[in-house]
């Protein structure tokens, strides 16, 4: 048998009567199949005596002659659609029986072509000669038809067999044959361009300059962010060509689910052979499994490009109904005018849809949507997650045949609230618009009715227009059989508006629709990057791509996919318009992130080295003394920055210790400003308002508010979080910092995770302030009672040894003394002419002035907040007496003497 199929003689007779006779009979078998379909056959003989459209009449007051009247209507309506469907029947039997006709000629014709063509050439040559007494030259073309199909067959013999192996078996079965140690070809299963490549490959040098030219490996190559000149001097292997080559090429390829071995697959089997490639592509941080997942990419995105084609098998072929599928639906002109088809919507703009992430789920939403009750659905989960994605992936399995049965004519139709509720002039008018749009959805018959976002038709009031409360109005119809209702929420509302309905709740499937992990982003990406590469004529990189997904999950407060495509269209606008080679790189992220969040990411600079560098030079222009603190935070900025922080936690947290104005808030400032580009990114709590357990509301938020602190981070992600007073709040309070400062994430009271990651956590707390006085008074510094500090906090039970444990550091501030005050003066004095700016005005002290201000404001007991209150007592008050007065003016300085206080 072997010979037969290599042999070029017997090999295409071989081919002929095997597989090209086998795609022959695929594609006749395609066609009666499309015809018969495409005239709903089937359906319409289901529905043969149904009436047209739906169309029924019931009569309210069932009197004789209404019962008569409607009698009459009701018969015109089925004679109308039994006319019809049998009409189509017919023409659609007559079709199919035609080309059942035509496919049984254009077998036997096939099988007449390639017989001994001498013989029947002649015979055809004399009989049309003797008998039809055709011109010489018309017997000549009849005679001549036998050999120019069989040699046209020939010539596509020897094409299909030099491009595609029709002997070939699975790569399974190849696996299993070389497991056995039976002697096989392996060439025979590569794919047209490895083949070729192949042959003409003598050794290393051919086989490397060729594959790294082939599409697919440069397809590859560009989405890794490499030309594929870069490798024109790769250095030779070694080993014998191909050793290994072609066995882990094999491996590669059953992964990757092809059905032969592809030109990629050669490039990473080389990849895992050549010792240079690893370490070339390590130095930009691309790994095995990177280059896996852009071969996947290649994949993926040659099934678009070159899909299969269905002729091929015709058991693959789907069907929606044909062109009778819409007669079966009843009227729904109101429905109609507030909605709009996301099934169309598919078919015209099929790129739109992307549901890697949530297939599962696509499937539960089938299994539901085709049960015979309770066939309602309700997608819950943060904006963002992808819950529309997952109704466009139900509609496309819809329109594309690929769903369930008793799914396959329907249609996923979307209401358009606003345009419902903005109709109406009143709550009830809505109401009764909302009636009518569920009347013609159950009576279509094909109908499954979107709504994004029930609340909007749950939280309303009868006095407020623009909403409704349809609660009580919707239970009724989620009740019935003939409704199938697709909605979505986010948890907040299914808590407070679904959860507490028994009935409501009861009668409508939820399915939660939870955030994709990044694997998964990865493959949503990849899946929508072709569209947007297309509409903004720009290459996307792999690295991007990583690089979208690390920084978008740590520095965006949205949820994945969304906030990930997001950043991908905006950095491909961003690409096409500033750049002029419209790559999409990594760096480009990171500008991106940077823009948005005003925090540095990405490769350090050496302007910002420098700043990071002498960062405890530049927050003590802020602060006086009080180097270990100083010391903790900087050291914590420059980890954060340099990317070697810990991950999952927030960027710094730090517990103050110490007596009041010694500066533990000051420096809290000073770092959202070094750090988060200004003090409005400070989110400021006093813990003494959270002295009672139910107080933990006012943090995490309840069923009528948000959370102080979780809706603040929510809209400013980045900031620097300051609890004053830490250890006045309960003790129930603190343990839910225990998880914010050890896992970086909290949940609000609907149970959605709050991300604390870009945040620094700022403790302050006056707790044994006399202890720290006391010990200062001593001429002991505080690194040496430091512990001692930590010690009588645990004996005294004001914190617990594992919050303590879950600060990055622990810092005691110690008092400053009169002679450091001065230069607290100086700071006072600096932000006083900030203010004077505007007014070209100047303020100078002199030193007697500085060191009276030092001693009027030295407080042991209130710290520098006394010379704060001093400052504006002797210093403002002189300032806006004299300029009142027009003593000071415009462009002057005033100099201040320590008599003058």
């Amino acid at each position: 048998m072997q010979f037969f199929k290599k042999d070029k003689f017997f090999g295409y007779f071989y081919w002929l009567y095997g597989p090209a006779l086998s795609g022959l009979i695929n594609l006749l078998k395609y066609l009666i199949i499309v015809a018969f379909e495409f005239f709903s056959i089937p359906l319409l003989g289901r529905y043969l005596f149904a009436p047209w459209k739906r169309d029924v009449v019931r009569p309210a007051n069932p009197s004789l002659s209404q019962l008569w009247q409607a009698f009459l209507m009701n018969f015109v309506s089925r004679f109308i659609g039994f006319s019809v469907r049998t009409i189509t029947i017919l023409t659609g039997l007559a079709t199919t029986l035609f080309f059942i006709l035509a496919a049984g000629s254009v077998i036997l014709l096939y099988f007449i072509i390639p017989l001994p063509t001498g013989i029947l050439a002649l015979g055809l040559f004399f009989g049309m000669k003797l008998h039809l007494k055709f011109s010489p030259e018309t017997d000549y073309f009849i005679a001549a038809l036998p050999f120019a199909s069989a040699i046209i067959l020939y010539i596509a013999f020897l094409f299909t067999s030099s491009k595609n192996n029709p002997f070939k078996e699975s790569l399974t079965m190849l696996k299993f044959r070389l497991k056995a140690e039976q002697k096989v070809d392996i060439t025979d299963y590569l794919d047209y361009a490895a083949k070729l490549i192949l042959e003409k490959s003598n050794g290393w040098r051919v086989f490397q300059n060729l594959i790294f030219q082939e599409r697919k490996v440069r397809f590859i190559l560009y989405k890794a962010g490499f030309s594929p000149e870069v490798f024109v001097h790769l250095p030779l292997l070694e080993i014998n060509f191909p050793d290994k080559l072609l066995s882990n090429a094999l491996e590669i390829a059953l992964k990757m689910g092809h059905r032969q071995i592809e030109t990629g697959d050669l490039f990473l089997a080389l990849f895992l052979i050549h010792p240079a490639l690893p370490v070339f592509f390590e130095k930009f941080g691309l790994k095995y499994e990177d280059l896996e997942n852009i071969l996947y990419w290649q994949t993926s995105y040659w099934k678009v490009l070159e899909p299969p084609k269905i002729y091929h098998d015709p058991s693959q072929l789907r069907f929606t109904g044909g062109i009778g599928k819409e007669w079966q639906a009843g009227y729904t002109p109101t429905l109609s005018q507030l909605s709009s088809d996301i099934t169309k919507a598919i078919k015209s703009y099929p790129d739109i849809v992307h549901f890697q992430a949530h297939k599962n789920e696509i499937s539960t939403v089938e299994q539901i949507l085709g049960r015979s009750a309770k066939n309602n659905i309700l997608l819950v989960g943060e904006p963002g997650t992808g819950k529309k994605a997952l109704v466009l992936g139900v509609a496309k399995e819809i329109l594309f045949g690929k769903t369930l049965k008793s799914l396959a004519y329907k249609k996923v139709v979307e209401l358009d609230l606003n345009s419902l509720l903005s109709a109406a002039q009143t709550p009830q008018q809505s109401q009764k618009l909302l009636v009518t749009v569920l009347n013609e959805a159950c009576s279509a018959g094909n109908i499954i009715l979107f709504i994004d976002g029930l609340e909007r038709i749950l939280g309303g009031t009868e006095e407020k227009l623009g909403t409704v409360n349809a609660t009580q109005l919707l239970i009724p119809y989620l009740q019935r059989s003939d409704l199938q209702l697709i909605t979505t929420c986010d948890f907040r509302s299914y808590h407070k508006y679904i959860e507490k309905n028994a009935a409501l709740e009861a009668s409508i499937e939820k399915v939660e629709v939870k955030e994709p992990n990044d694997n998964e982003t990865l493959l949503i990406l990849q899946e929508v990057t072709p569209a947007l590469e297309a509409r903004n004529k720009v290459l996307t990189t792999y690295p991007a791509l990583k690089e979208i997904i690390k920084q978008s999950k740590k520095y965006l407060s949205s949820q994945f996919p969304e906030k990930a495509i997001d950043l991908l269209d905006e950095a491909l606008v961003f690409v096409a318009t500033k750049t002029t080679d419209h790559i999409l790189l990594a760096s480009h992220i990171d500008q991106l992130i940077s823009a948005k969040t005003h925090i540095l990411i990405g490769e350090i600079k050496k302007e910002e080295k420098e700043r990071l560098l002498n960062l405890e030079k530049i927050l003590h222009q802020r602060l006086i003394n009080q180097n270990e603190a100083v010391n903790a935070v900087a050291e914590s900025l420059r980890r954060a920055r340099a990317g070697i922080a810990k991950e999952n936690k927030p960027f710094g947290s730090f517990l103050f210790l110490g007596p009041t104005g010694v500066g533990k808030t000051e420096t809290a400032k000073a770092l959202a400003e070094a750090y988060f580009t200004s003090e409005k990114n400070m989110i400021r709590l006093d813990m003494s308002e959270y002295q009672q357990i139910p107080d933990i509301e006012k943090i995490i938020g309840s069923e009528n508010y948000e959370g102080l602190l979780t809706s603040q981070v929510r809209e400013k992600p980045f900031s620097l979080i300051l609890l004053d007073e830490i250890e006045k709040a309960h003790p129930n309070i603190l343990n839910l910092f225990l998880q914010i400062l050890d896992e970086g994430k909290a949940k609000d009271y609907s149970g959605q995770s709050v991300n604390f990651q870009n945040t620094i956590i700022i403790g302050t707390s006056n707790a044994s302030a006399e202890f720290i006085r006391e010990k200062i008074a001593q001429g002991i510094s505080v690194n040496s009672f430091k512990q001692d500090l930590i010690e009588l906090l645990l004996q005294k039970g004001i914190f617990k040894p594992e919050f303590l444990n879950r600060f990055d550091a622990v810092v005691a501030f110690r008092p400053l003394t009169q002679e450091e005050l001065v230069g607290v003066v100086d700071i006072l004095t600096g932000r006083l002419n900030e203010r004077l700016k505007d007014r070209d005005i100047q303020i100078e002290l002199d030193q007697t002035a500085k060191v009276k201000l030092a001693q009027l404001g030295f407080d042991p007991q209130f710290g520098a907040r006394a010379l704060v209150r001093t400052m504006s007592e002797k210093v403002e008050n002189l300032v806006a007496q004299k300029i009142l007065k027009e003593e000071l003016k415009r462009g002057q300085t005033l100099q201040i003497t320590g008599n003058m206080l």
